[in-house]
């Protein structure tokens, strides 16, 4: 029996819900973008903290003052916008400075995917949170954590080729996010996105398929 398998069937539901949120989570580079996009495809409604993220600094933002106020007028490029880039250089090469971004970011995150939350009325809703934790399982109300999960190794190449950042960088981001064994803790169901794609793929159709289960009439 596959491990995606099992976690289906331990956790079957006695009886069908109207309306379900699924939390997706996983470290960076573990494909939670392509899992998105296949949701989205089959008619998830999808929320995605990155994105929800990028736009309570954008440009003009209450989010992107403050950050200002933190770390000086350098965060910003010529245009205005967030200098993304020197942030992160930022945040990651000092953990008392990523504690205050957070502080100042995060309530604004929640309170943006919150409103977003609460305008969606299709009975499958798909949340994409990178650095889950407890809390939030609880304030978004989410019924089922679906973790994609990668092997440190795996993981590490994958960061340094997508971004182009040395080894160092990676392993600090890495470090910054929910250790892998956390996550593994926290998750109803679970796609090991370690080889190919089409793997992946075969993994996510028999838990969205599940999903789509739990909603019918």
């Amino acid at each position: 029996m596959s491990l995606v398998m099992k976690f289906l069937l331990d956790s079957l539901p006695c009886h069908n819900m109207n309306k379900i949120t699924i939390c997706l989570t996983g470290g960076i580079a573990s494909g939670k973008t392509l899992a998105s996009s296949q949701m989205e495809k089959e008619g998830f409604q999808v929320v995605d903290a990155d994105l929800v993220a990028r736009e309570v600094v954008r440009k003009g933002s209450q989010g992107l003052s403050s950050i200002v106020d933190l770390f000086g007028q350098g965060v910003l490029t010529a245009d205005g916008e967030l200098n993304r880039k020197y942030l992160k250089n930022i945040v990651f090469n000092d953990s008392n400075k990523l504690k205050l971004l957070n502080g100042v970011i995060h309530p604004l995150i929640e309170q943006l995917i919150l409103e977003k939350l609460s305008k969606i009325s299709s009975s499958i809703v798909v949340l994409v949170i990178p650095l889950l934790n407890v809390y939030m399982v609880k304030r978004y109300d989410v019924q089922r954590v679906l973790v994609v999960d990668v092997d440190e190794g795996v993981q590490m190449e994958r960061v340094i080729g997508r971004d182009g950042i040395d080894k160092l960088m990676a392993s600090k981001i890495m470090s910054s996010q929910m250790t892998r064994a956390d996550r593994l803790q926290m998750a109803d169901d679970i796609i090991v996105n370690n080889t190919s794609i089409r793997r992946f793929k075969i993994q996510l159709a028999e838990i969205l398929a599940f999903y789509k289960s739990m909603t019918a009439v």
